[in-house]
């Protein structure tokens, strides 16, 4: 499966802000490097106010102090406080918190870089700067709204008012209020490029009409905020080659958004890993389970997920006959969400298993495979006719008695009403009715021979029952015949040669007695 392709066809249509189909994605399936890590996750999805703890253990590799992290917060909320912050205006307002968390906490802008980073030497990128600054205003009580553009995240105070952006990548210049002259030709020029009315903006106004178009599509949460430092360590980690590691980042940030341009993001990592993978590892199967999360998208489909797990089939089972392997990954593939395609996978597990059985003659041992393939796909030609063979197998073993042939037959046909119409199973039966048929002659209860030999020629068909012998069919009329011939019931006896010659025509023996008869 060229996954690589793929990888290319989802970079090229990243969509932002789009919600995406919710997968079941719960967090005992993704993956923590540290209990501290697992425990700050499931808190923040508990109470999404527990913000600092889970940042703070995003990508940190050295010392984790959640409570230092938060101190240090608090202790600029309480200065900013002291100097009467949230009595003044708006602009002065947002240019004295901007000051002041710049000032202590931002030394250094690097893009590769931690929330942890901060509290540490003072480096930032516009990712964890921009959490600061929400969590500051935040706890002040000053509205604000998260604003993403491509490659860039940033804060807006006074959303649909002042619009008071605050740019924490240019300490030159982090905070702009943008002029409403400047806002005014902005949206002519929407007018101009017919992308909004003047009926739009009579309704809007100036304000409302540069806030919807410019800005209102592209407002994140902190969860997309808290997602954002995933997605980025997935980068970082892809950018070096590591594969795993920015899958396991990208699903973590997935669980917590579920946007479409996550999603594509995670089907992406997913892509890379595959094909850095060994194809016939424990990994890769694992790796393909994940990606079948998305069947039906992004060219993933269920032939090709069904189409994997075959070849391990084709290597582990038929190739290299290791049972032990085959079944991991078939643990492995039975983690699939679609039931279709796992009901095809469980179906070709059992089914290969008993068709290797039955080769070896061990239809016993096939026999609970095929029943087992039967109970995921019960319309299942292969399967139907496979199931007939083994119970031929096993019925035609020389130990048992005719009447235990039967009865081992009509056990199947009793679970199995289709086997009524398979033609091995129909000649096992009619197999069985010469039988009978030539041992109540034999013991001269002839009304039983008689009853048996109606029930045969009920069911044959010489095009389809051809694998009866045609000696123990012509044997059959004729013992019959010569019983009547010899009881003195000519007429009889004409009637069971000639039926016998119906259906076998070169029968000399039947030919020669129905001559004397005529």
């Amino acid at each position: 499966m060229n996954f690589r392709l793929f990888f290319l066809c989802i970079l090229f249509s990243f969509g932002y802000g789009l919600k995406a189909q919710v997968l079941n994605t719960d967090v005992s399936h993704l993956s923590f490097y540290s209990e501290n890590e697992k425990l700050a996750f499931t808190n923040y999805l508990k109470d999404s106010s527990q913000i600092v703890p889970l940042m703070g253990i995003i990508g940190n590799d050295g010392k984790y102090e959640p409570e230092r992290y938060q101190k240090h917060i608090d202790e600029i909320i309480a200065k900013l406080q002291e100097q009467g912050v949230q009595s003044k205006k708006p602009k002065k307002q947002v240019k004295l918190i901007y000051n002041s968390v710049h000032d202590v906490f931002f030394t250094q802008y690097k893009d590769q870089i931690t929330f942890s980073d901060i509290f540490v030497s003072g480096h930032y990128n516009c990712v964890s700067a921009t959490a600061i600054y929400a969590i500051v205003l935040e706890k002040l009580g000053i509205p604000y709204s998260l604003k993403e553009e491509p490659n860039h995240v940033y804060l807006m105070a006074y959303p649909g008012k002042e619009n008071i952006i605050m740019e924490s990548t240019s300490p030159a210049n982090g905070y702009q209020m943008i002029p409403l002259h400047t806002k005014q030709v902005m949206v002519q020029q929407l007018i101009e490029q017919k992308i909004i009315t003047k009926n739009d903006v009579a309704q809007l106004g100036i304000e409302g009409a540069f806030h919807k178009y410019f800005y209102g599509n592209s407002t994140v949460s902190m969860s997309d905020l808290i997602s954002m430092m995933y997605t980025n360590e997935a980068y970082f980690a892809i950018q070096m080659e590591e594969y795993k590691k920015g899958r396991i980042a990208m699903e973590k940030a997935y669980r917590l958004v579920n946007s479409k341009k996550i999603e594509q993001s995670l089907m992406a990592s997913i892509f890379m890993e595959l094909n850095a993978l060994d194809d016939l590892s424990l990994d890769y199967a694992k790796t393909v389970v994940k990606l079948s999360k998305f069947m039906d998208r992004a060219g993933v489909n269920r032939s090709e997920i069904v189409g994997e797990f075959n070849r391990f089939l084709q290597y582990y089972l038929l190739n290299k006959n290791d049972k032990q392997k085959y079944d991991e990954i078939h643990q492995i593939f039975s983690k699939v969400e679609d039931e279709e395609a796992l009901n095809e996978i469980n179906f070709n597990f059992y089914y290969e298993q008993a068709r290797m059985q039955f080769n070896r003659r061990r239809g016993d041992l096939a026999l609970p495979l095929v029943e087992e393939a039967l109970s995921y796909d019960s319309a299942s030609v292969i399967g139907y006719e496979l199931l007939s063979f083994c119970i031929l197998q096993q019925a035609s073993k020389p130990q048992l008695t005719t009447e235990g042939r039967l009865a081992y037959v009509n056990k199947y046909l009793g679970s199995y009403p289709k086997l009524e119409k398979e033609p091995k199973i129909e000649s096992i039966i009619l197999s069985c009715y010469i039988d009978f048929v030539s041992t109540n002659v034999h013991k001269r209860r002839i009304s039983e021979a008689v009853k048996y030999l109606s029930l045969f020629e009920d069911k044959y068909d010489p095009a389809t029952h051809y694998e009866i012998p045609v000696q123990n069919l012509v044997l059959m009329y004729d013992q019959l015949g010569m019983y009547y011939f010899k009881s003195r019931q000519t007429t009889k006896a004409k009637r069971v040669f000639q039926k016998g010659l119906e259906y076998v025509p070169s029968a000399y023996v039947l030919r020669q007695k129905l001559d004397i008869l005529l």
